[in-house]
């Protein structure tokens, strides 16, 4: 197995682990031998340079079911489900979309329209494919470009470090009775 798997194709093969089952162990090692294929294409790497790669662990799996990027495991098991909703987050993310925008993936996409997606030889998001909240979050991809055009490198809009007062009596801006 561990043969076929390194010719794997991911697209094309995808679908004959449509009956596969395992704890998270094996669903990491599966997961990990297709990173190895193809490791730009398929792994995380971290923000900042040196830019490294980041393998798949059990963290990042429990990480993602937490934001609802993959669903939750029946009782210890891992299906194939599980290996459609991980590689089109991966997918998503290396589209440039955020984890906060790709959040609740496995509620707001099919697992058929997340294998579409993995599947598209075009690496333009198509908009058939997301439900309309995925389409709103796809679309906010834009204000990171500008953010970051308009040199906020992270792409991310500036908090305000202000406090707010929820009712008229704050103290700290008070001004002095004479």
């Amino acid at each position: 197995m561990a043969k076929e798997l390194n010719d794997l194709e991911l697209v094309s093969n995808l679908k004959s682990y449509r009956n596969w089952t395992g704890s998270r162990l094996d669903l990491i090692s599966l997961i990990s031998k297709v990173e190895q294929v193809d490791p730009k294409n398929r792994m995380l790497f971290t923000k900042k340079a040196p830019k490294k790669m980041l393998p798949i662990n059990s963290r990042r799996i429990q990480w993602f079911i937490s934001n609802g990027i993959m669903p939750k495991p029946k009782g210890q098991l891992y299906d194939f489900s599980h290996i459609v909703y991980y590689w089109a987050a991966i997918f998503l993310r290396k589209q440039k979309l955020t984890f906060p925008q790709i959040e609740n993936l496995s509620n707001n996409m099919s697992v058929d329209a997340a294998e579409d997606l993995i599947a598209s030889k075009n690496k333009n998001k198509n908009p058939n494919l997301f439900q309309p909240k995925l389409r709103e979050i796809s679309n906010s991809v834009s204000l990171t470009s500008e953010l970051q055009s308009m040199g906020r490198v992270e792409g991310q809009p500036l908090k305000t470090k202000i406090p707010t007062c929820s009712n008229l009596s704050c103290e700290r801006f008070q001004t002095p009775s004479v």
